[in-house]
């Protein structure tokens, strides 16, 4: 469908820019092309599916899937990684990453995430039971 965009995950074998900019954000902006919002939302809702993308990278082994699907003033989303194990999120989000490293502090999920949400009034869900799915709806028209 031309209003859907799916894209999977299959390992975070290759460099994390490649895998962020070139199998994803590319994509993304291209279903997204022609944004009829402000620049500013359009910016902010690529750079929150970014970043729970990211967490796909850093925390699931670079393996999940994406669902975008378009509407005439709103836009549906699921993304989510293949993990196994169930997460208290409430426990995560206090305390961070346990996964440090140079690029990775643990703030996107803790506030990165929610705030870029709050920001474009999307009603983020986050389901922890299997690794992490976030589904929301931005109304980008209103």
């Amino acid at each position: 469908m031309e209003n859907t965009l799916h894209v999977v995950f299959e390992g975070n074998h290759i460099d994390r820019d490649v895998f962020l900019s070139e199998k994803f954000i590319r994509v993304l902006r291209k279903f997204l092309e022609e944004p009829t919002v402000e620049d500013d939302q359009y910016l902010v809702f690529v750079m929150l599916a970014k970043e729970i993308v990211k967490n796909i990278y850093d925390h699931a082994d670079g393996k999940g899937e994406a669902t975008f699907i378009k509407n005439s003033d709103s836009l549906s989303f699921e993304i989510k990684d293949y993990g196994t194990v169930e997460y208290d999120l409430v426990a995560l989000q206090g305390g961070g990453s346990t996964k440090h490293t140079s690029y990775n502090r643990g703030i996107g999920l803790c506030r990165m995430i929610p705030d870029m949400a709050d920001v474009l009034g999307i009603n983020l869900h986050t389901d922890c039971t299997k690794g992490f799915t976030y589904t929301g709806e931005w109304m980008y028209k209103k």
